[in-house]
């Protein structure tokens, strides 16, 4: 299933949200510890007739989140508006049940992927300003570690491959990601502020089933 137009209002509901101001704070949970409300303060968008499936699990003393795609692709957005410095960061912790098999990745067809961490960055309020840039980082199937291309929707939107097939199914990774160094490598220009933070889990267009975990994620 396409995603051309979904992805393009998931992108605009970014925009249109409030912006909730975070400067002047060194780290900030963005899901608050994963406690019961915590959807409150994200908008949930399904690309597909049937929803991913989430649920907060207790582990280790601690919240986390289990999302459950069936042939399904969910995304959850919070609209925020934080000034990028040399040294904010995005970091998390995920873990996958499998890896999607016989795919391209780089195509619209093959535009699945077992968990995704968007961040939007944009020089005005408004989505149809030229300007808006986003850095995907996904969790792949048949490509190569911290390998970078354009999302097959948009040149605005860059993809970087965190783990691959070879990564270890079943096992927590953290990611730590300087975003100020990621925009501009993958731009070359200086970033702007950060407009909005996404997750999603994607399996539709492969037909696919997989369990993903998120824990942590937080802005520094």
């Amino acid at each position: 299933m396409f995603k051309i137009m979904p992805l393009y209002v998931f992108f605009s509901f970014l925009l249109l949200t409030n912006s909730l101001n975070l400067n002047g704070q060194n780290t900030y949970s963005l899901f608050e510890g994963f406690q019961t409300n915590w959807e409150s303060n994200w908008e949930k968008y399904s690309f597909t007739l049937e929803e991913n499936t989430s649920t907060i699990k207790r582990y280790d003393d601690n919240n986390i989140l289990k999302v459950v795609s069936n042939d399904s692709a969910t995304g959850y957005w919070r609209d925020l508006n934080i000034k990028t410095q040399k040294s904010t960061k995005l970091s998390w912790y995920w873990r996958t049940n499998t890896i999607l098999k016989d795919i391209n990745q780089k195509s619209k067809f093959g535009d699945d992927y077992v968990g995704r961490m968007y961040v939007i960055f944009n020089n005005s309020t408004s989505f149809f300003d030229p300007n808006l840039k986003a850095i995907c980082y996904v969790w792949g199937a048949n490509l190569s570690q911290y390998e970078k291309f354009n999302s097959p929707y948009s040149e605005n939107i860059k993809i970087i491959v965190l783990k691959n097939n070879r990564s270890k199914i079943n096992t927590w990774f953290k990611e730590n990601r300087n975003l100020y160094n990621d925009f501009e490598d993958a731009f070359g220009e200086p970033p702007s502020n950060i407009s909005g933070v996404a997750f999603m889990v994607d399996t539709d267009n492969s037909d696919s089933n997989c369990t993903t975990w998120f824990d942590n994620i937080s802005l520094n």
